[in-house]
């Protein structure tokens, strides 16, 4: 039974190694949630200036195909640090997934 959102990570770490069915909905699904069902353009030519490496990994998994690097801003045309959202550290997410184990 898997009863938490833990429960179903671990069970696709698991089973989408080894089983088609669940790589096969795995990847529709990222597919049309994180690329909006877009994968004839890159992240960035899509908005995403700097992808995440998870973002990076699934788009090259799901085409096959290198991410290229983002091109660097002009200089004079880049934000400064306080101007851009703020950027949360992974145990911060996992904690509000309630996905950081107890010590």
């Amino acid at each position: 039974m898997l009863d938490t959102r833990a429960d179903v990570i671990a069970a696709l770490r698991t089973d989408y190694p080894v089983d088609a069915t669940v790589r096969a909905v795995v990847d529709e699904v990222v597919t049309a949630f994180v690329f909006l069902d877009r994968l004839d353009a890159t992240p960035q030519e899509l908005g995403v200036r700097t992808a995440p490496r998870g973002m990076r990994w699934w788009w090259s998994h799901l085409t096959g195909l290198p991410l290229p690097e983002a091109p660097s801003e002009p200089s004079g045309t880049s934000e400064h640090a306080s101007d851009l959202p703020l950027q949360l550290r992974l145990v911060d997410v996992l904690t509000g997934y309630g996905d950081v184990p107890e010590r």
